[in-house]
């Protein structure tokens, strides 16, 4: 007698299938292979581009930055052991969606790019899979040329290359986009159910692509600049319950968070005032990384520069932005239980989520912090704490809601 397969392991099946019948695929477009070759890259890597491994290997490549490998595996524990309970708060469907970030977060993110990077030292030339995708301000420089770059390797290979002659490039745009949503459909809809949803979700990404080359695009500022940022980040969030639908959400992604975290004797589950105390030694972690921030930018030599009441201004600032995140975070900590539980507390955590979330809109929109991120502690400090502002955001607003 066979037992069926709960629905998470179908998916992760039909994933792993699908993976290695694309690379078996993008195998057979090239030439130049030996044994060890094929090995490495057949089971030796998540990339599929099958270039730097039937090409000499190179002497000297800049290696990819290993601290965004850890912000990455960083961000997926956070994600699985804070925010997925607390989401679980509010709706299941939205914890499935977080519990599915932090797997991306894990493996994309952080797994995959120290992949990457060893890969580099030994001198194939690799290239991380994720190419800072917060950076794009059009929608075909966030498909094409930083979300995943294995698939976008593996669709010119296998769909771009043999139709260039064929059919004009919109035609090839839209067939790749196809390609994507179809093989969604096959993972996540084949063992949940909600067949149409990612097959629609890809069709709107083309419609934002073609949207985006014409001329009332670059008339509204849609292609560049923030207006650019905004417009490709409202049209691939916005459609996001398309592809990630309530049956893949909660009959694949959070079964498949529960069996792995029962492995540790956990349900999955923290109390609301378990959350909201974590929230307030969140903040407090924060204030204290963020002491090193006058030493690191010479604020004391810079505010010299500026006449006596515009430094005094600043440092009182300052002072202001430090006590309030002393007593949120002492709201928090002190008083969880009625941070939880009562219409004052909901006061408090709607405030701590406007606090947070606006830093972290700051931070993202308006922030130029590259002049200022000259090594790469400092790099992975601001990109942890990011990870930080959109954890307490989020943490918050569930609390909040709840």
């Amino acid at each position: 007698m066979t037992v069926p397969l709960p629905p998470w392991a179908v998916m992760w099946l039909l994933g792993v299938a699908t993976f290695f019948a694309v690379k078996i695929g993008t195998m057979l477009r090239a030439t130049g292979w030996t044994a060890a070759r094929l090995g490495e890259y057949g089971v030796g890597t998540a990339t599929l581009d099958p270039r730097p491994f039937v090409r000499p290997k190179s002497a000297s490549l800049p290696t990819p930055d290993w601290w965004q490998g850890l912000v990455g595996l960083f961000a997926a524990a956070v994600l699985w052991l804070v925010m997925v309970p607390a989401a679980r708060l509010v709706s299941d469907w939205a914890a499935g969606v977080l519990a599915m970030a932090g797997v991306v977060c894990g493996l994309h993110f952080g797994a995959m790019h120290l992949m990457t990077a060893g890969w580099r030292l030994t001198g194939r030339d690799v290239r991380p899979l994720m190419q800072r995708p917060w950076r794009s301000e059009t929608l075909a420089e966030f498909w094409g040329r930083r979300w995943n770059v294995a698939f976008r390797d593996a669709s010119h290979l296998l769909i771009v290359q043999p139709l260039k002659r064929r059919l004009p490039v919109r035609w090839i745009t839209a067939a790749v986009f196809l390609a994507s949503g179809l093989i969604h459909e096959f993972v996540m809809s084949t063992p949940a159910g909600g067949w149409g949803g990612p097959t629609a979700y890809f069709l709107i990404q083309f419609a934002g692509v073609s949207l985006q080359r014409t001329g009332l695009a670059e008339r509204l500022r849609l292609t560049a600049g923030w207006g650019g940022t905004l417009a490709t980040a409202a049209v691939i969030l916005l459609p996001l319950p398309l592809l990630f639908h309530r049956p893949f959400s909660e009959q694949c992604v959070l079964p498949f968070y529960d069996a792995v975290v029962s492995l540790a004797g956990w349900d999955g589950r923290w109390p609301e005032a378990t959350l909201v105390r974590a929230g307030g030694w969140m903040q407090w972690s924060i204030l204290l990384a963020s002491a090193c921030v006058p030493a690191a930018l010479d604020w004391r030599g810079e505010l010299a520069k500026l006449p006596p009441l515009l430094r005094q201004m600043f440092w009182v600032y300052g002072a202001y932005v430090v006590g309030a995140i002393v007593a949120l975070g002492g709201a928090s900590v002190f008083f969880a239980e009625e941070v939880a539980r009562t219409r004052l507390g909901t006061a408090v955590a709607a405030a701590t989520l406007a606090f947070w979330g606006v830093r972290f809109l700051v931070g993202v929109f308006w922030f130029d912090a590259k002049p200022f991120l000259t090594s790469r502690w400092f790099e992975a400090g601001y990109a942890l704490l990011t990870v930080g502002f959109v954890t307490l955001t989020a943490l918050y607003g569930f609390v909040a809601i709840s």
